[in-house]
């Protein structure tokens, strides 16, 4: 039987909630099924060290501190130019994948929606409640962007049953629209795949 082949795509590994999740998530893994890449926006984190060996790492920039991680957020950020984020990732992961899951909303969700058709499922995890920490506005991801980004993955995955209820009122900004809002756990939706 071939391994199903799953990309992670994480913001960074800094000492957080979500980071500590993903990286649990990581240990439950049954590598003898999965083949797991990790993407990490800035390779940078106190979880760094605790990524299970069988996982692969990719990291699109070193630090969020070095000029070329800067050129490109700024060309997005203060431009709305996509084009240098968009290349990073398609330049720097690989074409096919079963399942690709962004794991945070904001910047990893963004560059997510520039590899959606690098797999035939598309998972985004939203792990807040987004109308009390809208952590998108803050990293420069235009309104426009994060709904068409929203509505290109197959399945939003929600931390707990507010959090749903929560983006279901956030996303009213956007006229509602999208296509499935599921509350599901995030390991029966892999292994699903």
């Amino acid at each position: 039987m071939m391994k199903k082949k799953i990309l992670f795509i994480m913001g960074s590994l800094g000492g957080g909630g979500a980071e500590k999740v993903l990286i649990t998530l990581l240990h439950f893994f049954d590598y003898t099924r999965y083949d797991v890449d990790l993407c990490l926006l800035n390779r940078v984190g106190v979880y760094l060290k605790d990524i299970p060996t069988p996982v692969k790492v990719i990291s699109l920039y070193e630090s969020p501190h070095l000029l070329r991680a800067k050129i490109d957020h700024n060309c997005y950020s203060r431009l709305g130019v996509e084009f240098f984020e968009r290349m990073r990732i398609r330049n720097k992961v690989e074409s096919s994948y079963d399942a690709i899951v962004s794991f945070c909303e904001g910047r990893a969700l963004k560059f997510h929606s520039y590899i959606t058709d690098h797999s035939r499922h598309n998972i985004t995890w939203v792990h807040t409640d987004m109308e009390k920490q809208d952590y998108t506005s803050g990293q420069g991801f235009r309104a426009k962007h994060e709904k068409r980004a929203y509505a290109a993955m197959e399945t939003i995955v929600f931390v707990s049953e507010d959090a749903k209820r929560a983006f279901g009122r956030y996303a009213i900004r956007w006229g509602g629209y999208l296509k499935r809002i599921r509350l599901w756990y995030l390991i029966p939706s892999i292994s699903r795949l």
